[in-house]
């Protein structure tokens, strides 16, 4: 908030000490004994109730009152490499702060950010309701290279699109018994993650992600021998990679260990996804379908590797991916309708209405409905029941592989057992789910 050039540090010490002698004083009293202009008392005083150490002016007072948070003011520095946004809000979501202002993230990374917090009284009906409001600030870096050129990872895609190999077919189609949809589920992996054992409990790195994701896949994929699974769906991403930026940050910009290059981590995942996990999919079911959701961690890179497959797998037979931008992705399967999101923005509550607004035809035909959400890194289960008993929708939220970092070990967010699991449908809705449990010493460096 910027300090009026009438409102001087004289001044202010001098409304400092009246208030402190005055408590009980309205601003008509100040403007009187002060000698002030009826509209500077009106405005200091304001911006007193507000909690603020500045005037404000009656826009921005009347936007704060109703928790409409106020415009950010967005400076370049240096170059115009730099930059810092800075504002009032009715809420502490930094990254919907900066797109609420109109930065774009695609170009601007975040390098360090502050959060104040406070809150505002009233009194509504006899009683005093306090409201909270956030000051944030957050300074800004312009990214750099080709994260920044969305033509140059154009021009790369199509180039890989005209060198898409063509595989060999998949797995015959089931020849008896009622057709079954499965879903490998292996959510938040977060490949190039660093723990040291010593620190957290528990070791963990991209050498250690890849071979339990590698354990899980060939113990989970073996079950499908006992179902004729016709299709075979396979999410990708949930904090797939632990960063998003050239600094070894999240999406949002938050610092976090690694333990090597993100590029790396990229060609590890991307190796292990074309050469073992997919091959295996098709070997083992005549459809396979990719479906690519975006993480808190890993925004951006989950939609490169989702390019990458599209590209690579356009002339296999039997291979779909899903890499459309939006967020949450479905799939209507029979009478199965899924849903998938990370789960670090909807509310668990709101996502059987969320699905019913964005899937309405496919909603209707639906005899089960089912969201698959990560971010937890815990095994939960939710019923949200609509009007009618009989049609309940599941919130699915799916355990993790990952192993503990020092931050989470800090908090003392440890504990939740680790996993991974394949469920498998029938036309009408949920059949079996098989889960793989890794042994302890997974997460112990020989």
């Amino acid at each position: 908030m910027e300090r009026p050039t009438w409102y001087t540090p004289e001044l202010q010490a001098r409304v400092e000490a009246y208030r402190k002698a005055h408590p009980e004083a309205g601003w008509r009293r100040m403007s009187k004994d002060l000698g002030l202009p009826p509209w500077q008392a009106k405005r200091i005083f304001e911006g007193l109730y507000l909690g603020l150490d500045v005037p404000v002016s009656p826009k921005v007072y009347a936007r704060l009152r109703t928790g409409q948070g106020e415009q950010a003011s967005f400076t370049l520095e240096g170059q115009g490499d730099r930059a810092s946004v800075s504002g009032l809000s009715p809420h502490q979501d930094l990254e919907a702060f900066l797109r609420e202002n109109g930065v774009d993230l695609e170009v601007w990374a975040v390098e360090r950010y502050m959060i104040n917090r406070w809150e505002m009284g009233a009194v509504v009906d006899g009683e005093v309701v306090k409201t909270p409001l956030y000051q944030i600030k957050a300074w800004l870096r312009r990214k750099a290279g080709p994260e920044l050129d969305p033509a140059f990872l154009r021009a790369l895609f199509a180039e890989l699109a005209t060198r898409a190999p063509h595989l060999p077919d998949p797995a015959p189609a089931p020849r008896e018994g009622e057709p079954r949809m499965a879903v490998l589920a292996t959510p938040d992996l977060h490949v190039g993650k660093l723990a040291w054992g010593e620190e957290t409990g528990e070791n963990y790195d991209s050498r250690i992600a890849l071979d339990v994701w590698r354990k899980a896949v060939g113990s989970l994929l073996r079950h499908l021998e006992a179902h004729p699974v016709e299709l075979l769906i396979v999410p990708l991403g949930n904090d797939l990679f632990h960063v998003d930026g050239l600094e070894n940050t999240t999406t949002r910009g938050t610092r976090v260990d690694v333990d090597s290059r993100w590029q790396r981590a990229f060609r590890l995942v991307a190796e292990f996804v074309l050469e073992e996990l997919l091959e295996a999919a098709r070997r083992r079911a005549p459809r396979v379908k990719v479906v690519m959701v975006p993480g808190n961690h890993d925004h951006q890179r989950v939609f490169y590797l989702g390019e990458l497959l599209r590209a690579y797998y356009r002339h296999a037979p039997g291979v779909r991916v899903d890499n459309d931008p939006r967020p949450r992705k479905y799939y209507l399967w029979r009478g199965v309708l899924l849903g998938w999101t990370h789960g670090h923005r909807e509310r668990a509550r709101d996502l059987g209405l969320i699905m019913a607004q964005e899937q309405r035809e496919a909603w209707a035909r639906a005899q089960w409905t089912e969201w698959q959400v990560g971010h937890y890194h815990a095994r939960r289960q939710y019923w949200h029941m609509p009007l009618v008993d009989e049609r309940g929708v599941v919130v699915r939220v799916l355990p993790s592989l990952s192993g503990v970092d020092a931050w989470h070990a800090e908090q003392g967010f440890i504990g939740a057992n680790k996993g991974a699991q394949l469920i498998v449908y029938a036309p009408h809705g949920e059949e079996a789910v098989y889960t793989y449990l890794p042994p302890k010493e997974t997460y112990v460096r020989p």
